[in-house]
């Protein structure tokens, strides 16, 4: 009898141990899924690189009637000199990143030599013969920026903040020259895309938006004589190394 016993509990648990089979049918084991994250970038750190730009800059030289008068003028007679060309520099900053939120501050020097000679004309006599010459030396400017962590590599972003513009504003015909800053508010849209951990290449556009200021006062021993109403548009590309 106990020998039927024993032979009846193992087939009992052999048979708990065999996988079910119905009409040839073997009931397949199941595996609980894995659930896998893939890691994501994390754009907290500090960076600086070079960048490279083309600039379009914009300065007006105003006249009321008889006499010039760029800070204070009604009906003013114009004329816009318009110098652009290729300006570089370095640029560097930190940013911070909450969930997708990217938010930071950056800082930027560039350097140029860029120069354009308006000739004196009925619109604005320029001090005399000899035309109106404006000319921008360097360009710093102080951003925040807000973004938009959209892949592990790629940064959407807004920018604004203040730029310092270093101009030259001369009249041939009315020596010497004067280095002027003009002080204005810039704003842009541009993007930030991860090479590796460490690289990331970028675009910017940014526009550095016209106000009424006195550049270049003081020439040929008048006051008056300037440019007043600077703006710019800039475009840019940056390499930059991430800590």
């Amino acid at each position: 009898m106990t020998y039927l016993k024993s032979l009846s509990l193992a087939a009992i648990l052999a048979a708990s141990t065999l996988p079910a089979f119905a009409n040839g049918y073997v009931e397949p084991a199941v595996v609980a899924p894995v659930s896998i994250t893939p890691p994501s970038a994390d754009w907290t750190g500090a960076y600086v690189g070079g960048s490279l730009a083309y600039g379009r800059f914009a300065g007006t030289f105003c006249e009321n009637g008889s006499t010039s008068d760029c800070t204070n003028f009604t009906n003013p007679q114009t004329l816009v000199v318009e110098p652009d060309g290729a300006l570089f520099g370095i640029t560097g900053g930190y940013d911070w990143q909450s969930g997708d939120i990217v938010y930071g501050v950056a800082a930027d020097v560039m350097l140029g030599d860029l120069s354009a000679v308006e000739p004196t004309s009925a619109a604005y006599a320029c001090g005399g013969v000899g035309g109106c010459e404006l000319s921008v030396n360097w360009l710093a400017m102080l951003r925040g920026r807000v973004g938009y962590a959209a892949s592990d590599q790629l940064m959407p972003y807004a920018t604004a903040g203040v730029a310092l513009t270093n101009v030259t504003v001369n009249f041939p015909a009315l020596p010497p020259s004067i280095d002027d800053t003009a002080t204005n508010f810039v704003a842009g849209l541009g993007g930030e895309y991860r090479l590796s951990d460490t690289m990331s290449i970028g675009a910017e556009y940014l526009h550095i938006f016209e106000r009424e200021e006195h550049l270049g006062s003081g020439i040929g021993g008048d006051p008056d004589l300037g440019a007043t109403r600077f703006n710019a548009d800039l475009l840019r590309i940056n390499l930059t190394y991430r800590f």
